[in-house]
């Protein structure tokens, strides 16, 4: 008899049903479905994060450049082509690119968006003085209605802040106490 059991035992299969296989995918499809725009938000909202802290970080450059080179550096926006560009003033009013990788523009990603205040022509600079000082202005820089974040410089100190900001709150130098 122990013969006969240790057949039928061998005999049984075991695993899963083609129901519970469906069951598990459709969950599992939920799950994903759920998930997807919420990722995609994480995503814009770190791209958006990091091209705040790239163009801090070409004001920065701009500032220390300024002050190590004893001469002004322009900072320039232009809303034609995305980019930020560091230069040197020349006679005509014009800007004179610098030499090496401090003179290589940065191209902003196209779905963000990039505001100056003081708001100016389509291109927007800043100058930086050798004494460490700076033009006074504050960037927004956002992505829809997803993330935005404001960028300000303090023309006494030519300090900059990088903050996250809620989309309807307005950005100002007064913030730079906080």
């Amino acid at each position: 008899m122990e013969r006969r059991w240790g057949l039928l035992r061998s005999s049984i299969i075991t695993g899963f049903t083609f129901i519970e296989l469906i069951f598990v995918t459709v969950v599992l499809g939920l799950l994903f479905a759920a998930a997807i725009p919420r990722m995609q938000q994480g995503w814009v909202s770190f791209q958006t994060e990091q091209a705040a802290f790239e163009l801090a970080q070409t004001l920065r450059i701009a500032r220390v450049l300024a002050v190590t080179q004893s001469q002004p550096v322009i900072w320039t926006w232009n809303a034609q082509t995305r980019q930020v560009a560091l230069g040197q003033p020349a006679q005509d009013d014009t800007m004179t690119p610098l030499a090496g990788r401090a003179g290589r523009p940065y191209l902003l990603a196209r779905p963000l968006s990039l505001t100056m205040k003081p708001e100016g022509a389509p291109n927007s600079r800043l100058q930086f003085f050798p004494d460490g000082t700076c033009d006074a202005a504050s960037i927004v820089l956002s992505h829809r209605a997803v993330s935005r974040y404001c960028i300000t410089m303090d023309g006494s100190t030519g300090r900059v802040v990088v903050q996250r900001t809620a989309l309807a709150s307005s950005c100002s130098s007064e913030r730079l106490s906080e």
